[in-house]
């Protein structure tokens, strides 16, 4: 979303590590469409995650099945 974004606006931005403290409420969100969004407004709106997660994504592809993995088939 940051490279879509930003790719022609900032592109020095991309590829850095950022941390994500949380969600905005939408109806925050969309007030961007208006202006620019001022921190100091924004923390009000933003809510913390109760936990982090680690989440690994791999594409669907066809290939051999990773080692310590089994394919179940459904019966």
């Amino acid at each position: 979303m940051l490279a879509s974004t930003y790719e022609k606006r900032q592109p020095e931005i991309i590829g850095n590590e950022y941390l994500v403290l949380g969600t905005l409420e939408p109806s925050s969100w969309c007030k961007r469409d208006k202006g620019p969004l001022v921190i100091e407004n924004v923390l009000d709106h933003v809510h913390d995650f109760k936990e982090r997660l680690e989440v690994h994504y791999t594409p669907a592809h066809w290939g051999p099945v990773d080692k310590g993995r089994t394919l179940q088939r459904k019966k």
